[in-house]
């Protein structure tokens, strides 16, 4: 087989062609420049680290299809993988009841609901008085006691596993994603640690820490997936 040529690099990743990325997901040139532009097809730039220093990731999400390449720094190409989810049954038979999983923080360190009430309220007037956060919240949050109820209800759920919360956080903040930047989800995460740590035990505020840094990972590859991101060690 001839190897492919190099992509093109660029300072924030790299640039491949539309019949070279049509060919590798089955659809016409025409198609991958109409869904790229309208967010049908979706990209990630990830660098690799450790023994896969030197090394990027291209990934390229069109519904349950996945193409991924790994090339160099020079763009050649290393290896390729694409594979597709099977499309869910016409009529699925409803999903059990889920039952929430036991809290992680022994008795002593769980909160209480005033107390992340309290947290919550905290943390947000932090965000809304941030000069780089305000702005964004203000956008989003059209009902702010709504908004609170939901997110101290999340969080509940999350330290305490009650079981008092269902939400779609990605659909939440996909309409804001043309305003985000990395610096956001840092100032983000800043600004829970201090509220966190302001009103929690050291292992519940460590907890809420972690799982906001999972949750800000999983937001920041999801609504901005030209960001390569602070360095992800690639799978075989």
């Amino acid at each position: 087989m001839t190897p492919e040529p190099p992509l093109e690099r660029q300072d924030d990743g790299f640039v491949i062609e539309a019949g070279r990325l049509a060919a590798l997901l089955g659809l016409s040139p025409e198609q991958v420049r109409e869904e790229l532009r309208d967010g049908r097809i979706v990209t990630r730039v990830e660098r690799g680290e450790g023994e896969d220093a030197g090394t990027w990731r291209l990934s390229f999400l069109r519904g349950p299809d996945r193409v991924r390449l790994v090339v160099d720094a020079a763009g050649r190409e290393l290896r390729r993988s694409r594979i597709s989810a099977p499309p869910p049954p016409a009529s699925p038979a409803p999903s059990p009841a889920r039952l929430p999983g036991p809290s992680r923080l022994a008795p002593a360190d769980r909160p209480d609901p005033a107390t992340l009430r309290a947290l919550v309220e905290d943390f947000y007037a932090r965000a809304r008085a941030d000069a780089e956060l305000g702005p964004l919240f203000e956008a989003a949050v059209t009902d702010w006691p709504a908004h609170l109820e939901r997110i101290a209800a999340f969080w509940s759920a999350a330290l305490l596993g009650d079981g008092g919360w269902k939400g779609d956080a990605f659909g939440r903040h996909r309409p804001h994603a043309p305003r985000m930047t990395p610096a956001m989800f840092a100032r983000w995460l800043a600004l829970w640690r201090q509220a966190t740590e302001a009103h929690l035990s050291p292992a519940a505020a460590a907890l809420a820490q972690s799982k906001a840094a999972r949750i800000a990972a999983g937001l920041r590859m999801a609504l901005l997936p030209q960001d390569p991101g602070d360095g992800f060690r690639l799978p075989s």
